[in-house]
């Protein structure tokens, strides 16, 4: 999968491993890891075992109202700091990789909240944002 913000440069973004010579129509999926914001444009490229490439139309994608959320330090320690636009953050929950919720203390300023971790074990964590734009979820490691 290619994609490309002004039709011209293109960059792989996923590729995935092909059936080999099949006659059946098959399905593949792909994700964008790092989605631009504002109009991107996606196409399959398949590559047949020849070497031969056919590339398909590309498809506008909008991501205008994408959710502009930046979580760090990866990994964290004794704090974990969200950052989101000033009065954009509806809420925040930290779980559990097994999924129980975990109740930390929270300090908030100007877009900034900073999640006390400090008494956290170790080991992966889910943290969940929600903004008018909607929802964010990254998953992050405590170091110990």
């Amino acid at each position: 999968m290619e994609r490309s913000d002004d039709l011209q440069a293109w960059t792989v973004v996923a590729e995935r491993q092909g059936a080999g010579d099949s006659q059946a129509l098959l399905n593949y999926t792909a994700q964008d890891a790092e989605p631009l914001n504002g109009v991107s444009y996606y196409r399959p490229r398949q590559v047949d075992t020849d070497g031969i490439s056919t590339l398909s139309q590309p498809v506008p994608v909008n991501r205008a109202n994408a959710v502009n959320v930046a979580v760090h330090p990866v990994p964290f320690t004794d704090n974990l700091t969200v950052e989101v636009a000033e009065n954009e953050l509806l809420s925040i929950d930290l779980f559990s990789v097994s999924g129980q919720r975990l109740v930390v203390d929270m300090s908030e300023r100007a877009g900034r909240v900073v999640l006390n971790t400090a008494r956290l074990p170790a080991g992966i964590h889910v943290i969940n944002v929600r903004t008018p734009q909607g929802p964010f979820r990254s998953t992050n490691g405590k170091d110990l």
